[in-house]
């Protein structure tokens, strides 16, 4: 199921051209001042011509080998798509059946760890539900969706059936604002926050608490 999931994302437009050394190396640039870009000021707030400062390419090279402003955004969020296709793996290719409290916790531990060494995606998800539009709609329908519906029957199989499905729903989204919150919080301190004594300590007692009291409690009754 994950791949027919990811699968309907729109495609890295880099990899539909053939290209030389450099010409790769220019988009590969590219890529990264708009990922830059688009984490600091969202992708409504980002123009072509700031991309081409950025990283020095002609914006007539950004349309050959993106299609354009909206191709570009694709291509960033394809990327990070891509780095996090192992939680989706784990999370689409094991049976709702082989889930256990140890397994669920495992999972969420993952994406922690994950937010906790990279938090690019969760700004550019940020920035989509700040733009709204176009992109934010197919990250719902193409993702999100289908991850908040596999952890709901994840959640009603692990309780034993003592869990609905619409109150599991609703945990669901209880269980992932804690995750939000801690990828945020961790967000704030890379960026704000860098006198806190024991920065990894603390982090590791948050993620501690999560995965242990957090979904102990939604998987209650």
């Amino acid at each position: 199921m994950t791949s027919a999931v990811l699968n309907r994302l729109p495609v890295d437009r880099t990899t539909k051209k053939k290209l030389s050394k450099a010409g790769q190396k220019t988009a590969d640039e590219i890529l990264s001042a708009a990922e830059k870009l688009f984490t600091l000021k969202g992708f409504k707030g980002t123009t072509l011509k700031e991309v081409s400062e950025e990283c020095g390419a002609n914006t007539a090279l950004i349309s050959y080998y993106f299609g354009g402003k909206e191709g570009l955004r694709d291509a960033v969020f394809q990327k990070h798509v891509d780095n996090a296709g192992s939680g989706f793996a784990k999370l689409f290719k094991t049976e709702v059946s082989t889930f256990d409290r140890e397994r669920l916790k495992g999972l969420i531990s993952f994406f922690l760890q994950q937010g906790h060494e990279d938090d690019t995606m969760f700004r550019l998800v940020l920035w989509s539900m700040i733009d709204a539009g176009d992109l934010s709609d197919r990250m719902t329908q193409m993702i999100w969706q289908p991850f908040f519906d596999r952890l709901r029957d994840i959640l009603v199989h692990v309780s034993g059936g003592a869990l609905s499905p619409a109150n599991a729903e609703v945990r669901v989204w209880l269980m992932m604002q804690s995750v939000h919150g801690y990828i945020q919080c961790r967000w704030h301190s890379a960026n704000h926050m860098k006198f806190i004594d024991n920065n990894e300590t603390f982090f590791n007692n948050y993620r501690n608490l999560i995965v242990e009291d957090v979904i102990d409690s939604v998987l209650r009754a």
